[in-house]
Formats: structure tokens, sequence, C-alpha cells
């Protein structure tokens, strides 16, 4: 009887030290929902971390932006971090058997390649009409009918003045002609030249344009890139709301799934808590003997 006297104390302050701290861990998590009886909610129910969810998630979402993927580091990250493998991925891209057509096709962008045709259209037409090419046309055009009459009187008109007379109403009317019937001359060009292109490979396309070298390819690809990104990565990275990322997946998790994503990191040093609540406890109960 001595001995059980002296065995009880440590031993039941170990199973009281053990069972209030497991208790008190598993009321970090549990419930997970709110319980209500006769129409009033329980105390402590749900646990702390889902009553707290929304508010945990807005915490760690502004935590981990001010420390570690705020504007500046996203900056750094697009500017040097990612620069290289940018580069290697598009020169994988351009060294490929892939085409264009497939490109496109993939990115569901064939409208948009239409759009493109008719914008570079209206585009030739207007450097047609504001090139001075229809009035160079007009002129070499005279000139060629007046060598082509074999220098009778009609040639010898056009040679003096009224081939000078004539040029402006003739330049005229090839501007016109360029901007009422141009359209469905230059369009089908265009189309046909973008079909052409869009089913080549793009490895044959990019040997012709830079050459067989991938290492300057790199260089000029990733020099474009750090350009690019130098003059527009800062309104990039800051419409990236990456706190407001991090607090939307985890206000979208569930209980269960927030407990799990805790415990997979703290499950051990929690249970080192509990256990360290029932040497805590035994000791108690020791001590206790000796009162």
């Amino acid at each position: 009887m001595e001995l059980f006297r002296i065995l009880s104390g440590p031993v039941v302050g170990a199973v009281i030290g053990y069972i209030t701290n497991d208790i008190a861990i598993r009321m970090l998590f549990r419930p997970h929902r709110a319980v209500y009886v006769l129409g009033r909610r329980l105390p402590f129910t749900p646990g702390i971390v889902p009553r707290r969810k929304d508010q945990l998630a807005e915490i760690l979402g502004r935590a981990i932006v001010e420390k570690f993927f705020n504007a500046d580091d996203l900056e750094i990250i697009f500017t040097t971090g990612i620069a290289d493998p940018v580069a290697d991925a598009l020169v994988k891209l351009l060294r490929s058997e892939v085409t264009p057509a497939q490109i496109i096709e993939d990115n569901a962008a064939w409208g948009e390649v239409e759009k493109l045709e008719e914008d570079l259209c209206v585009r030739i037409q207007a450097a047609v009409c504001l090139g001075g090419l229809p009035e160079t046309i007009a002129r070499e055009g005279v000139g060629m009918a007046a060598s082509l009459l074999g220098g009778g009187a009609a040639s010898q008109a056009l040679s003096s003045g009224l081939g000078a007379n004539i040029e402006p109403a003739l330049a005229r009317e090839i501007e016109e002609f360029v901007i009422e019937h141009g359209r469905e001359h230059i369009l089908p060009l265009i189309h046909s030249e973008v079909q052409r292109l869009g089913g080549s490979p793009m490895a044959e396309l990019t040997a012709q344009l830079a050459g067989d070298d991938d290492a300057a390819l790199h260089e000029t690809l990733k020099r474009l890139y750090l350009r690019f990104m130098s003059r527009h990565v800062r309104p990039i990275v800051e419409s990236i709301d990456v706190g407001g990322m991090i607090t939307e997946k985890i206000v979208l998790m569930t209980s269960e799934e927030v407990e799990d994503l805790v415990l997979t990191v703290v499950r051990r040093e929690l249970r080192l808590v509990v256990l360290f609540g029932a040497f805590v406890g035994a000791v108690i109960g020791a001590v206790n003997i000796f009162l």
C-alpha cells in the first residue's frame, strides 16, 4: 500500500498532464465546426484555428509578402533569377520542330492572327500612299510610256510638258486605287505568306534569322528579356497580389485541410508538448508526496 501511495501521485500527475495537454492541442483544431445545443453555440466550438482561419489566412498572406515576396523581391526574381531559364526555354522552343501554326493553335489565337493580317494590310496601304509610291509610279509610268512610243509625236509630248501635267492626276488615281482596292490584292498575299511561315518548323525559321549558334541566341534572348523586364517589371510585379492569393487559398481550405497542413509541419513538436505535460504532471505528483 505504501508503494502504491508513492507511485500513485506521479502516475496520476503524469496521466493528468498528458491528457490536459493532449486536449489543449486538440482544441486548437477540434471540433472543426461549431456545435449547437438548443440553438446556442457551445463554448470553444469550433476549435481555435478553424474559428480564426480567415484572420490566420490574412495574417499569413501579409507576413509572407512582407518578409519574402514583396514587390522588390519579385522584381529581383524576374530580372535576374529566372532570366537564364526563360532564355533556355525560348531557345529550346525556337530550335524545335514545332511550327508557329501549332503554337498559335495551342493558344487558340487564330482570331488574333487574322486581326494582325488586317492591321498589316492597312499599314501597307497607308505606307504606299504616304511614302510617295503613287507619285513614283506615275513618274516612272509616264517615262516608260514615252520610251515605248518610240520617239514619235506622242512620245515627245509626254517627254515635254504633257507628261508633267499627267503625273499628278495619275498619282491621285493610283492612290485612290490603293485605298479602294488595295485590300483585295494585298491581304491575300499577306495571308499566303503567313500560312507559309506558319507551317515552317521554328528551327528552320530561327536558323534563317539567327544562324545555328545556340549560345549567341541564348544571350540575345536573355538580353531582350532583361531589357523588356527593366522597363515593365515594376508594373507587372505590383499587379501580382501574392498576399491576396495566399489568403484566398487558405480561406478556401477546409478546417481538416488546415489541420493536416499544420500537423505535417509540427506533429513531432506537438507530440513532445504532450509528453512534456506528462513529465511535468509526474514531477508535480512526486513533489506532492513530500508535502
